[in-house]
């Protein structure tokens, strides 16, 4: 499945939501606006049929159906979809459906029309508008009383088709301004999450660099935001760990600077310099040491330092010695080299110590002796020898 850049999730997510919200906030004005419609038609209805109840009551009282068609007639209108009006008995007079004289109608409506005494309401016909049953005609009753008698009533049929337009000129308005707010949303929330994705992958982009080691990059976002106050954050992080990488190279290159001093002072010493673990294994062996030995570096490391020494015994009181004291200075005695010579060394043994003070081997520094030891030999043989003549 191909991925979706967060811009893309984003325009959807939002988009989707707002025009969600803008078709419910539309069909509910819809909805209102088609209420009122009918409230108002209705109104309008019952002051219709009222007013011309009020214009033939005398003419019905009399009688004199054809005064009560001139009215008919001047009250015909495009709205209008039929007026009738019915004698005491029922029997319609007059109505601008001639077939209708004379008779007395028995549908469900004109039943309802001929058995009230009040005012009366009723909706005919039906069509389903946006979701909404939505009436084709009013049916509106007006009965006329003379000294609380019944003469007669009116019946006036008032199309909707108006109301209906205006509903539909509303559902329109109404879809198009839904449309346009999705669209103008829709550009908004594009431009704002462009915006967003942008600074991200501004973020994402130097963070990968960084991880490359490029300690330089910097970003620069405005957006008076949170993304502004990430990117600040970033920035100061980015300063931080370059000037604490420069700090850690700068003490590495001095400790590699000392590293290679002391590693010369070792390499280049005349005497012999062997640094030991707390197992008495050889780590470090120098030069000299190699001179007086007669051993090669490789052959040694790893190596117990004990298999130089004629007697083992020796240097564990040498090391009962370092460990009660911290060191020995100028121990005098002898080990063994390659080529099964023996020479005579002065040994100054001290321990070796970690950042912490944790004991983590030793550190001895010999200087070889043994011309020293001969000569005083034989001048003491010298001496014995003319001790013995005199």
């Amino acid at each position: 499945m191909p991925k979706m850049s967060l811009n893309l999730k984003l325009s959807l997510f939002i988009g989707l939501t707002f025009a969600v919200m803008m078709a419910v906030i539309g069909h509910i004005n819809i909805q209102s606006e088609r209420q009122l419609l009918t409230k108002e038609m209705e109104h309008t209805s019952l002051r219709l049929a009222r007013m011309f109840a009020i214009l033939v009551s005398d003419a019905l009282l009399k009688q004199d159906i054809d005064t009560i068609n001139k009215y008919a007639e001047k009250a015909s209108h495009e709205h209008i979809s039929y007026l009738m009006v019915q004698d005491a008995d029922n029997r319609v007079i007059v109505s601008t459906d001639s077939a209708q004289v004379g008779t007395i109608l028995t549908d469900e409506i004109s039943a309802m029309a001929n058995q009230t005494a009040e005012e009366l309401l009723q909706r005919s016909g039906h069509f389903i508008e946006f979701l909404q049953e939505i009436p084709l005609m009013f049916d509106v009753t007006v009965p006329i009383f003379k000294d609380n008698k019944k003469i007669g009533l009116i019946r006036i049929g008032i199309s909707t088709r108006e109301m209906r337009r205006k509903i539909l000129q509303s559902r329109n308005a109404g879809i198009t301004m839904v449309l346009i707010s999705v669209a103008i949303g829709a550009g908004v929330i594009s431009f704002l999450s462009w915006k967003v994705t942008k600074a991200l992958t501004l973020l994402t982009t130097s963070t990968r660099r960084m991880a490359g080691g490029d300690l330089k990059q910097r970003v620069d976002i405005k957006t008076s935001d949170e993304l502004e106050d990430l990117a600040i954050a970033f920035n100061q992080m980015a300063e931080s760990l370059e000037r604490r990488t420069e700090e850690k190279e700068s003490y590495l290159r001095e400790l590699q600077e000392t590293k290679d001093y002391l590693s010369n002072i070792l390499e280049n010493s005349p005497d012999m310099i062997i640094t030991t673990d707390l197992d008495t294994k050889i780590i470090e062996y120098n030069k000299g040491a190699e001179r007086m030995l007669g051993y090669k570096r490789e052959e040694v490391i790893g190596r117990s330092v004990e298999n130089f020494y004629p007697d083992r015994e020796v240097r564990r009181r040498l090391m009962k010695e370092v460990n009660s004291k911290g060191g020995v200075s100028n121990y005098e005695t002898t080990l063994k080299t390659k080529d099964g010579r023996t020479i005579d060394i002065t040994l100054t043994l001290s321990q070796l110590k970690d950042n912490q003070g944790n004991v983590i081997g030793t550190v001895g520094i010999s200087k070889d002796i043994t011309r020293q030891k001969r000569a005083e030999r034989r001048i003491r043989h010298m001496t014995e020898g003319e001790e013995s003549i005199s």
